[in-house]
C-alpha cells in the first residue's frame, strides 16, 4: 500500500487528442527528472517532500525561473573512453548556464546501455529564456562527442 512515497506518472497526448498513460510508478521520475525540477526552481524538492511527510509543512517556493535541458550522450565505439570532444567549447560558450557535467573519465569502460539510465554521461544546462535553452541543448547534441576504443 502506498502512503507517503514519492511517485510519478508519465503520459502523452496523441495527435487525435487521446491521452495515453505510459507509466505510473511508486518512485521519483527517472533520468534525473527531480534534479531538473530543482534546477528549474532553485529549490530542493526531496527536502520539501520530506518536510511534508515528517512535519506536515511545505516551505518551498517554486519559481519556474529557469528552463532546463539535460543531454545524455553515448560514446561511439566499444571498450574504454579514449577521447571527449567538444566539452571545452561548451564550457566556454555556456559556462554560466552549465549546472552539471557528468561524463565518464578517459580510460573508464563504456556503460552497458541496457543497464544504465544515464548512458556514458550527461550535461545539464539552464537558462531563463526558453529559446536560448533550446539553442544550448542543440549545441551540446551537435558538438559533444565521446569516443571509445
Amino acid at each position: 500500500r502506498m502512503g507517503t512515497g514519492f511517485t510519478h506518472m508519465e503520459w502523452f497526448r496523441k495527435h487525435d487528442g487521446e491521452v495515453v498513460l505510459g507509466e505510473i510508478a511508486c518512485r521519483s521520475g527517472g533520468g534525473h527528472l527531480v534534479d531538473m525540477m530543482n534546477y528549474a526552481n532553485d529549490m530542493d524538492i526531496p527536502r520539501e517532500w520530506a518536510r511534508g511527510v515528517c512535519f506536515g509543512k511545505y516551505e518551498g517556493k517554486p519559481t519556474r525561473k529557469y528552463n532546463v535541458t539535460m543531454v545524455f550522450k553515448r560514446a561511439e565505439g566499444q571498450g574504454r573512453i579514449q577521447r571527449i570532444d567538444g566539452i571545452e567549447g561548451i564550457r566556454e560558450r555556456w559556462g554560466d548556464h552549465l549546472v552539471k557535467e557528468e561524463l565518464l573519465a578517459i580510460g573508464a569502460p563504456r556503460r552497458d546501455w541496457m543497464q544504465t539510465l544515464v548512458s556514458d554521461g550527461f550535461v545539464t544546462l539552464r537558462h531563463e529564456d526558453y529559446d536560448t535553452c533550446k539553442k544550448m541543448m542543440q549545441d551540446v547534441v551537435d558538438s559533444l562527442r565521446l569516443y571509445a576504443g
